[in-house]
């Protein structure tokens, strides 16, 4: 090896040879969307929850006062006092909590039977095809006598003194 530089030497580190590699090395990865997705649905499902809750608050700020229900000219007070906006109050907060339930949870349950009955179909499938590739052995096990004898039979032979030293 002599320490002379060749023109193939000088030429192997040039930009135009180098910039392909290093343009693929720092190409950045594709951004992926679905986190982007699924987290614009769940500030959507919140968002829609948070003004159901806001709404029904709203309304049992009207209901402060309690409510007067008149029988016959008689004045039933037992629906109202201070117990009555609270008792409201706990139903605004049940039907926000009931449509994030909705919002959330139904699309998750379909999610989750979605994905049970995939593996359930790919499980078949694989018993299905385990099974066929049985029936199939069973059905050649003929086949695999004949083989068999047609090896030992064709087979080159080893001679005596390659046994004895193998042994």
């Amino acid at each position: 090896m002599s320490g002379t530089l060749s023109t193939d030497d000088i030429h192997a580190f040039t930009p135009g040879s180098v910039a392909p590699v290093a343009a693929q090395a720092l190409k950045k990865p594709p951004r992926r969307v679905w986190p982007w997705v699924l987290g614009g649905f769940v500030l959507l499902a919140l968002l829609i929850t948070a003004g159901t809750v806001a709404a029904l608050l709203a309304l049992v700020g009207e209901a402060r006062e309690g409510l007067h229900v008149i029988v016959d000219g008689q004045p039933w007070g037992w629906i109202g006092g201070d117990w009555a906006g609270d008792v409201m109050t706990a139903v605004a907060l049940g039907a926000g909590a009931l449509v994030l339930v909705l919002l959330v949870g139904v699309p998750l349950v379909v999610l989750f039977g979605l994905v049970v009955g995939g593996l359930g179909v790919v499980v078949a499938l694989a018993l299905a095809a385990a099974g066929v590739g049985l029936a199939l052995a069973v059905l050649l096990s003929p086949l695999w006598l004949l083989v068999l004898l047609l090896w030992l039979l064709l087979r080159p032979r080893r001679s005596p003194a390659d046994a004895r030293m193998n042994a």
